[in-house]
């Protein structure tokens, strides 16, 4: 009659999400570098450090803007500035206010 998730109401994807997360338990790595998922690590206000992104998107003294794998990642803060740009990882120094991840022009969170 079909096989096992015929009818329960799983999605395919969540089958396939929970042998990678066994995996990152048994190999001891960190879940985000594994899922690809970004990491906003703040220091106090004035510093943050954006790993796993996929690229600058936008950026003024008051708001930037990166790409992830979640959709758009941002920081808004005063006095924003990079103070380091290297391959997935951005450092940003200023005044930060808010990390969000805005939703997309015309729906609602």
């Amino acid at each position: 009659m079909g096989g096992p998730n015929v009818g329960s109401g799983r999605r395919a994807a969540d089958g396939l999400a929970r042998p990678w997360q066994r995996l990152v338990g048994w190999l001891e790595l960190p879940e985000e570098v594994m899922l690809d998922l970004p990491r906003a690590t703040v220091i106090g206000r004035e510093r943050c450090l954006i790993e796993n992104h996929r690229g600058l998107v936008r950026f003024t003294a008051h708001e930037v803007v990166v790409q992830s794998r979640l959709g758009p990642l941002r920081v808004m803060g005063d006095r924003l500035e990079i103070e380091r740009l290297a391959g997935e990882e951005l450092v940003l120094r200023g005044r930060i206010d808010q990390i969000d991840y805005p939703s997309p022009a015309g729906r609602r969170a």
